[in-house]
C-alpha cells in the first residue's frame, strides 16, 4: 500500500459531530479564510500572541490535515478528490473534538476553494468548487474572511520566495477571490453561520478589527443579549425618572414603547439605506443589493442569529468613509407621521408619562431620524445594529422589555407597531395598537379586519393615552436586581456556603453592600462634582453621591448591620443609624436628610422593612401638613442582599396603597430575588451565622 492510499481514520470514529449536534451551547469555532497571501498565518500568529491560551486553542487547517494523514501533506497531495474530502473532514472533527474536551475556543486558518491549474502550471479561468466538509457545516460557528486588495495580493505573492505559487493574472485573483466571498457568505447564511468580511485597509487596523470580533463572538450569546438590553432600558428609564436631580422622581405611570420601520413612517429604513448605496460598493462587499432581505429570508429567519448577522454586514460597512454619510441621507429622507410628531411632542410635556423607540433596526439611523425631528430630548431608541451598541433588537427582546417596565416599574405599557416582529411585544402590552397606513401604498403587514379602529387624532384616543390613572397620581416602586448577573452569583456564593459564618461572612455581607451602594444607588440619586488634588499636582473634578452629606445609612440591626457597613464605606460622609425599631427614625432625621437607605441582609415576607418605610412615610406625610411645604424629594432605598419575590409584591402593593406624598420615592436594590419561600432559623438563620450565635437560638 503507498502512502497516497494510506487509510485515514474514520471522522466517524471522532464523535465530535455527534457531540456538537447534542450540545446545548457549541464550542466557539472561529474560522479564517481568504486568498493565499491575504495575510491568514500572520494573523493567525498575532492573535496567538494577544489573545490568551487559556481560552484560545490556534489552528493551521494544513497543519491538522498533516498531522492526521499518515506521510503528511505530500501524501494528502496524491489523494484523489474523495480521499481528500475525507482527511478534511476528520481534521475538523478532531478540532471539534479537542474544543469540546478542553473547554475553549478555536481559530482555525482555512481555505474555501482552490483554483484550478491547465497543463502548463498557470492558473486557469474555470471556477472551482468548494473544498467544504459537512464537518465544516457542523464544526464552525463563525467564519472571518480576510478581504485583502487584489493589487496587494499581487505584490505579495510577487514577493513570496519562501513559497511556490503558481501565476496568475489580477483579474483571476479578482475572480477567485470574488466567488469565494460570494458562496460562502451565502453558505454562511443558509447553515446559520456568522460570516463577516475583515478589511485590510489600512493593514495596520487588521488584528484589532480581528480581537473586536473575536472577543465579541465568544462573549456574545442569546442569554447576554437579552440581559444587555434590559441593562439598556434599565439606563434610558432611570434617566427619565430623573431628568433633574433637584426635582422629585416624576411620578412615571405609562410608558408608550414604539416599533420604528413602518409604524412612525411608512418606510423600511433598513431597505431605504441599501437603496441608496452605490451598486457599486455592494459588489466590491459581495452584497446582494438589499443584504437584509438576503439574511432574513435565509433559514435563519428573523431569529438572534440572522439579527446578529446583520450586524455584522453594517460592521462591514463601517470603515467606508460614505457610511455615516448615507445614514444622515436615510435620515434626511424618512418622514415620520405628523401625528405621531404631535402625540410625541405632547407626551413630552407629560410627567407622567413618557415613549421609547424600540428598533430592531440600526440605532445610528433612528438616533438621528428622532434628532431631525426634534424629538431627542423625550424620545429614548433602543436599538442595535453595531457592534458597539453590545445587543441587538429582536421579537423576544421587544417583549421582555415591555414585561420589565411592568414588572419591574410598575408602568402602564402602550405598544404601537406594524408586524409579525412587534406581536409579542403588543400581546404582553397593557394596550396595543397596531399601525396599519394602507394609504401608504405598503400592504399592512398586520391586518386591521379584526381589530377595532381608530386614529392618533381621535379625541377619545388621545384623552386615553394622555389620562392619568383613575386613582390619581401613582408613584412606582422602582426595583434593581442583579439575579443573572455574573458577578452578583461570586458575590452571594460565600453567603450561601455552610462553611462561612462570623468574621469571614460579615466582610462578604460588607463588599456585598458596597458593591450594590455603587451599582445603583448614584444612577438613582444622581452625583456631583467637587474639587480633587491631582497625582500631577494640579486640581480636577472628582466625584461623589449627590447630596451625601444628606444620605443617612439606616442598618436594621443585627442583620443589617455588615452590608450597612459597606453601603457606608461607598458614601463615607452619610451618616451610619442603627436601628432596632422603626421608631429609632426620627422627624429630625427627615429634616435633615434627603436619602434614606435602609438596609439589610435578608427580605423574608417584607414586614419589617414595610415598617421602616411606613415610619418614612408617616414621619413625612406629617412633616408636610404641619407647614403646608415641601422639603424637597426624600429617596428611600432598600439595599438587601436576598429579598423573596413574593416580598417585592407585598412592599409595591402596600406602597401603592398609601396616600401618595409628593416628595417620597421608594427603589429596592437587591443582589438577588428568590422564590425560595424558606425562613432561616437555627443554624440557616443570616443574623445568627453572621455574628457565630447559632448555639445561643
Amino acid at each position: 500500500m503507498t502512502s497516497s492510499d494510506a487509510p485515514i481514520p474514520s471522522a466517524a470514529n471522532a464523535d465530535s459531530s455527534m457531540e456538537l449536534d447534542t450540545l446545548d451551547v457549541k464550542p466557539t469555532v472561529i474560522g479564517i479564510y481568504g486568498l493565499p497571501g491575504s495575510g491568514k498565518t500572520y494573523l493567525i500568529d498575532q492573535l496567538k500572541r494577544q489573545l490568551s491560551a487559556e481560552d484560545f486553542l490556534f489552528y493551521d487547517g494544513s497543519a491538522v490535515i498533516a498531522a492526521v494523514v499518515p506521510g503528511g501533506l505530500e501524501a494528502f497531495s496524491r489523494m484523489a478528490d474523495q480521499g481528500q474530502a475525507q482527511a478534511r473532514e476528520f481534521a475538523i472533527h478532531h478540532i471539534g473534538k479537542e474544543c469540546i474536551e478542553t473547554k475553549k475556543s478555536a481559530i482555525v486558518a482555512g481555505h474555501f476553494m482552490f483554483w484550478p491549474k491547465t497543463n502548463d502550471g498557470v492558473e486557469g479561468s474555470r471556477s472551482p468548487p468548494p473544498v467544504w466538509t459537512p464537518g465544516d457545516a457542523v464544526t464552525y460557528t463563525h467564519i472571518l474572511y480576510l478581504d485583502c486588495p487584489v493589487s496587494l495580493l499581487m505584490e505579495r505573492r510577487d514577493k513570496d520566495a519562501d513559497r511556490e505559487r503558481p501565476q496568475m493574472m489580477k483579474w483571476q485573483l479578482g475572480s477567485w477571490q470574488h466567488e469565494e466571498k460570494t458562496q460562502l457568505r451565502k453558505l454562511c447564511y443558509d447553515l446559520g453561520i456568522l460570516f463577516s468580511l475583515v478589511h485590510a485597509k489600512p493593514p495596520s487596523t487588521l488584528l484589532d478589527r480581528a480581537i473586536a470580533l473575536v472577543s465579541d463572538f465568544v462573549n456574545h450569546s442569546e442569554q447576554e443579549n437579552m440581559l444587555r438590553a434590559e441593562r439598556r432600558l434599565d439606563e434610558v428609564v432611570v434617566h427619565m425618572l430623573r431628568k433633574d436631580a433637584d426635582e422629585p422622581v416624576p411620578a412615571m405611570e405609562r410608558m408608550l414603547v414604539i416599533d420604528g420601520d413602518r409604524t412612525l413612517t411608512a418606510q423600511d429604513t433598513g431597505s431605504l439605506l441599501w437603496n441608496l448605496a452605490r451598486r457599486e460598493l455592494l459588489v466590491t462587499f459581495a452584497l446582494e443589493r438589499d443584504p437584509l432581505k438576503a439574511i432574513f429570508g435565509s433559514p435563519m429567519g428573523y431569529s438572534y442569529t440572522a439579527f446578529r448577522q446583520a450586524t455584522l454586514v453594517y460592521e462591514e460597512m463601517s470603515g467606508w468613509a460614505e457610511f455615516d454619510g448615507l445614514v444622515n441621507q436615510v435620515a434626511e429622507a424618512t418622514d415620520l407621521y405628523d401625528d405621531f410628531v404631535s402625540l410625541l411632542r405632547i407626551v413630552a410635556t407629560q410627567r407622567h408619562m413618557g415613549a421609547i423607540l424600540v428598533t430592531c433596526g440600526l440605532r445610528q439611523v433612528w438616533e438621528r431620524i428622532v434628532a431631525v425631528a426634534g424629538l431627542s430630548d423625550s424620545v429614548k431608541v433602543i436599538g442595535g445594529g453595531r457592534l458597539t451598541d453590545e445587543f441587538v433588537v429582536t421579537a423576544a427582546v421587544k417583549t421582555a422589555l415591555v414585561s420589565r417596565l411592568q414588572n419591574v416599574y410598575s408602568l402602564e405599557t402602550w405598544a404601537f407597531g406594524d408586524s409579525i416582529l412587534d406581536l409579542g411585544m403588543l400581546a404582553a402590552a397593557n394596550q396595543a395598537i397596531v399601525v396599519v397606513v394602507m394609504a401608504s401604498g405598503a400592504p399592512p403587514r398586520l391586518s386591521a379586519t379584526t381589530l377595532p379602529v381608530t386614529t392618533l387624532t381621535d379625541p377619545d384616543f388621545m384623552q386615553a393615552i394622555l389620562s392619568r390613572r383613575a386613582n390619581g397620581t401613582c408613584v412606582s416602586v422602582y426595583i434593581l436586581e442583579m439575579t443573572n448577573e455574573k458577578a452578583a452569583k461570586i458575590l452571594m456564593t460565600p453567603t450561601r456556603d455552610a462553611s462561612v459564618a462570623g468574621p469571614a461572612l460579615r466582610e462578604t455581607h460588607r463588599r456585598a453592600g458596597w458593591f450594590l451602594a455603587n451599582s445603583f444607588v448614584p444612577t438613582i440619586v444622581g452625583v456631583e462634582e467637587y474639587q480633587i488634588p491631582h497625582v500631577q499636582g494640579n486640581s480636577t473634578a472628582g466625584h461623589h453621591l449627590l447630596d451625601e452629606s444628606r444620605t443617612m445609612v439606616v442598618a436594621l440591626m443585627r442583620g443589617g448591620e455588615p452590608m450597612a457597613l459597606g453601603v457606608n464605606d461607598a458614601f463615607p460622609l452619610a451618616a451610619l443609624l442603627h436601628a432596632n425599631q422603626p421608631e429609632d427614625i426620627t422627624k429630625k432625621h427627615l429634616e435633615i436628610m434627603r436619602t434614606i437607605i435602609l438596609v439589610d441582609s435578608v427580605v423574608n415576607s417584607g414586614k419589617s422593612v414595610l415598617e421602616f418605610i411606613q415610619r418614612v412615610w408617616k414621619l413625612a406625610d406629617s412633616g408636610r401638613k404641619d407647614d403646608g411645604k415641601e422639603h424637597g424629594t426624600i429617596r428611600i432605598i432598600v439595599v438587601a442582599g436576598v429579598v423573596q419575590s413574593q416580598a417585592v409584591d407585598k412592599i409595591r402593593s402596600s406602597w401603592l396603597s398609601l396616600k401618595h406624598v409628593n416628595r417620597l420615592t421608594l427603589s429596592l436594590i437587591a443582589l438577588r430575588l428568590s422564590e425560595n419561600k424558606f425562613t432561616g432559623k437555627g443554624g440557616t438563620d443570616t443574623g445568627n451565622r453572621l455574628f457565630n450565635t447559632t448555639s445561643l437560638d
